[in-house]
């Protein structure tokens, strides 16, 4: 099934068949992510947020208008998590901004994960993950960019228990196993 542009499409998964797209305006490029309640689609300048059936609800402003939140994940309790080519950001559901975190030297974050204690890790580009406390500051560089991936990093998420976290990069994708 392909895509299409500008809309969120609503697939049948035994069948393969199409049951309904709905047109989103500014999502080309957004990232999605979907709680049980709701659907987080990044917009430009907004997450829009849709029910479970593609019914818009409602949008939530961005600090910059003019970039799109590439990335996005939400905590147990509900929180979202995005990141643009610039800033991570932390945000309630009800648009209130809880924190913010720019990569030193001017970074570009990527992917974020949240695991089991709410330490968020995010992907930096030409770096490697760091590892930011619950409330939002830098703890630690958990993994740094290698040899063998010397290559722009993308994406990043865990396993159901949090004991292996998967890093995506242009040429495959490493998997760490915690303790």
């Amino acid at each position: 099934m392909t895509g299409s542009l500008g809309a969120i499409q609503f697939v049948d998964f035994t069948n393969r068949e199409l049951m309904n797209k709905v047109s989103i305006n500014g999502c080309q490029g957004g990232g999605v992510a979907a709680s049980n309640k709701n659907i987080f689609v990044g917009t430009k300048g907004n997450i829009s947020v849709l029910d479970l059936k593609g019914r818009f609800i409602r949008s939530i402003k961005m600090n910059n208008d003019k970039i799109t939140p590439r990335y996005i994940t939400l905590d147990k309790i509900g929180n979202i998590y995005h990141s643009d080519s610039e800033v991570v950001y932390c945000t309630r559901i009800d648009g209130e901004n809880i924190f913010t975190f720019k990569p030193p030297d001017n970074k570009s974050p990527n992917g974020i994960a949240i695991d089991s204690q709410g330490y968020v890790y995010v992907v930096v580009q030409n770096q490697g993950v760091c590892r930011l406390r619950p409330d939002g500051t830098f703890n630690d560089l958990v993994a740094t960019v290698k040899e063998d991936m010397n290559r722009p990093l993308f994406d990043i998420c865990f396993n159901k228990d949090c004991t292996q976290l998967y890093i995506s990069y242009e040429r495959g994708v490493s998997v760490y196993n915690r303790q």
